[in-house]
């Protein structure tokens, strides 16, 4: 998807978003139409898996989920009371996590861990509910993904910011923060796009050593997107993408 058009949603959901008492939430026919479902049964049933992500992750679900009706306009100019559902943006955040894929496959869930340019962490979130997200998706078992996220941020020298808001953070700390949310899943394999190309060369430099540090350490292969020859000549193999072709390259030699 193109970053405009990410940003446009982005912008638009922000835009979508109610406040009552201090307490922000969103309507589900609102996100429904920003997420392009025409028939709302079709979307109750995004919703009802959302509600099951919920509770597996140990949330009350109404907490994050209320039933509520409100009266529409017709086109006649009459109203007719309809079915809504508050949202909060837990709640948001795993209705998309359900559309992306309708269900997101169990081996992105559980073999697979991601790492952006852009962090993409939750500002309003602790660095330790953002590491835990994956966790939620999972459904793994909360005691122990709050020892194993415990045991990473120990590894990696933020212990002490745990809960701390991650807007408060350093552009390092968010993707110190990144790394160690893709790690919480023991995954089998990570995907790391431009992971250091945020960052200044000496903060870089201290990122990369920690996840191949990590991935060694934990046996995790890692795929790795970067313009940049001296990540890349870190690892054990390079390929170069040059109209459209697919070709190893030996640094070495270039």
């Amino acid at each position: 998807m193109k970053k405009e058009i990410i940003v446009q949603l982005n912008k638009t959901f922000e835009e979508s978003a109610y406040a009552q008492n201090g307490v922000e939430y969103w309507m589900a026919r609102d996100l429904q139409r920003l997420l392009d479902y025409d028939e709302w049964r079709n979307f109750l049933k995004v919703i009802d898996k959302a509600k099951l992500a919920c509770s597996n992750s140990g949330q009350n679900v109404s907490d994050h989920f209320v039933d509520v009706n409100k009266m529409v306009k017709l086109g006649s100019g009459s109203e007719r009371e309809v079915d809504d559902i508050m949202l909060t943006r837990y709640a948001c955040y795993l209705v998309e996590k359900t559309v992306t894929k309708k269900e997101p496959p169990l081996l992105r869930r559980h073999k697979m861990g991601f790492i952006f340019q852009d962090h993409h962490l939750l500002d309003d979130y602790t660095v330790m509910e953002n590491i835990l997200l994956p966790q939620k998706i999972a459904a793994t078992s909360l005691t122990a993904a709050l020892a194993r996220a415990d045991f990473l941020l120990d590894a990696i020298g933020l212990m002490n910011l745990k809960e701390h808001k991650v807007q408060n953070l350093s552009g390092g700390e968010k993707q110190r923060i990144a790394l160690v949310r893709a790690f919480i899943n023991h995954p089998e394999i990570i995907f790391a796009d431009e992971p250091t190309g945020n960052l200044d060369q000496v903060t870089s430099g201290k990122i990369e050593n920690l996840l191949f540090k990590l991935a060694s350490e934990e046996n995790v292969s890692l795929v790795i997107v970067t313009h940049d020859p001296l990540l890349a000549g870190k690892t054990d193999r390079v390929y170069e993408i040059r109209s459209l072709t697919l070709s190893e390259v030996n640094l070495a030699a270039v």
